[in-house]
């Protein structure tokens, strides 16, 4: 049985005949008409809805177009416990409404390629209008990285996405989008800012920058990009891979957890310190 908690609607979201929430959005520049069960996942994406002034004025046309069912659900439920079993953690039962923004994600994800659009796990942050991703296996510390260059340098950082933002091609220039699928501290914002630098977080005893070589790239980011089954849209993935691993400068970053890490780290990769 579907249970989901009930939420005043605004205009852009609406109910079907099925009473089933009706949204359009905008994920990473691509608009986006999404169809779900649980006011919650509107909700949780509701910075990103694509409004309009009044009625008469229209939505754009949707790019992308999701419905997520009963049976995205399911399949969410199988692939979760196979990642809890792969990483022998205990298994966690989520409710239908998480399990349905979780769904949303990877719909999304698996058709934003064909728009030279792809997810990549990381935490994001702005730093004088460029975007650094530092990225790493889970429970690495790419989060706390990005918070203690928040804590040096205040408000010169600011979150594009802790977690889960898209890498995407435009007008031929990288760029790092917000998402709603933040992580647990939810920290994050609609943006699109130019990519700069990737660094990979490597928790060590000392603190120190080494730049990537080219052949290692491809292979170190591919492990954190999302991989649609689709295999046109992972064709367009790899091919955005390659692009990044060609432009952007990657570096190793083997860091503390002390203050000292990010000025190490932002003197490396962006040496404007």
């Amino acid at each position: 049985m579907i249970v989901c908690r009930r939420q005043s609607r605004s205009y852009g979201e609406q109910m079907d005949e099925n009473n089933r929430q009706v949204f359009m959005a905008r994920f990473a520049g691509v608009p986006t008409r999404v169809t779900c069960s649980c006011p919650s996942t509107a909700e949780h994406c509701r910075d990103y809805f694509i409004t309009s002034v009044s009625p008469a004025a229209g939505l754009p046309a949707p790019r992308i177009s999701v419905d997520i069912t009963g049976g995205d659900i399911e399949e969410m439920r199988r692939l979760n416990l196979r990642v809890e079993e792969a990483e022998g953690r205990t298994h966690v039962e989520f409710s239908y409404g998480h399990m349905e923004i979780l769904a949303l994600h990877k719909a999304v994800s698996d058709r934003l390629p064909a728009f030279d659009r792809v997810l990549f796990h990381c935490s994001a942050i702005e730093v004088g209008g460029r975007a650094v991703a530092f990225t790493a296996p889970s429970g690495t510390g790419k989060s706390t990285h990005s918070r203690l260059w928040k804590q040096v340098y205040g408000d010169e950082v600011s979150y594009i996405n802790d977690d889960k933002p898209f890498i995407g091609i435009d007008g031929g220039e990288l760029y790092v989008f917000g998402s709603p699928w933040m992580g647990k501290h939810s920290l994050g914002r609609p943006c699109r800012v130019p990519l700069a630098a990737i660094g990979l977080i490597v928790r060590d005893e000392t603190n120190y920058v080494t730049r990537m070589a080219p052949g290692e790239v491809f292979l170190t980011i591919m492990r954190q990009i999302h991989r649609p089954a689709d295999i046109e849209m992972m064709r367009r993935t790899t091919q955005i891979m390659k692009r990044i691993a060609e432009t952007v400068p990657v570096h190793e970053i083997h860091c503390t957890m002390d203050p000292e890490a990010a000025q190490v780290s932002r003197a490396a990769i962006l040496g404007d310190v």
